[in-house]
């Protein structure tokens, strides 16, 4: 019986260990920028804006690229299906409905996003 107990034990602990990995370990790496620039309406420039972008990658046990985060002056969206271009640290976000909603550039440090209808293009920064 105290063999028993000793490798349910050993079971629970690695389980538990394994557990721990793949829910608190799951983020790779994150990237946070803030992008100044314009929304465009139809081709006319709406006013300056400064947009926060928060880029989560997944590790690779989780099936998943990652997923992201937008903040404007008065809204927040949710970035749900990220993509990630090996080698040159591009992002290419939300394939939803088979049409990109933006891609952040890391060579140019430039970001095109839509969102509501409009686009968004604009220089990046590092957040600090």
């Amino acid at each position: 019986m105290k063999r028993f107990l000793k490798y349910l034990g050993l079971v629970i602990a690695v389980v538990g260990g394994l557990l721990y990995i793949y829910v608190d370990q799951q983020i790779a790496d994150e990237i946070q920028i803030v992008c100044k620039g314009n929304f465009y309406s139809n081709g006319k420039a709406l006013g300056e804006e400064e947009i926060y972008f928060k880029f989560r990658k997944f590790a690779w046990w989780t099936g998943g690229d990652g997923d992201g985060f937008v903040e404007g002056y008065e809204w927040i969206d949710y970035l749900h299906d990220i993509e990630t271009l090996n080698g040159r640290g591009d992002i290419v976000f939300d394939k939803f409905g088979g049409g990109k909603r933006g891609r952040y550039s890391a060579m140019s440090r430039t970001m095109r996003y839509v969102y509501g209808g409009r686009l968004f293009e604009g220089k990046c920064v590092d957040r600090k």
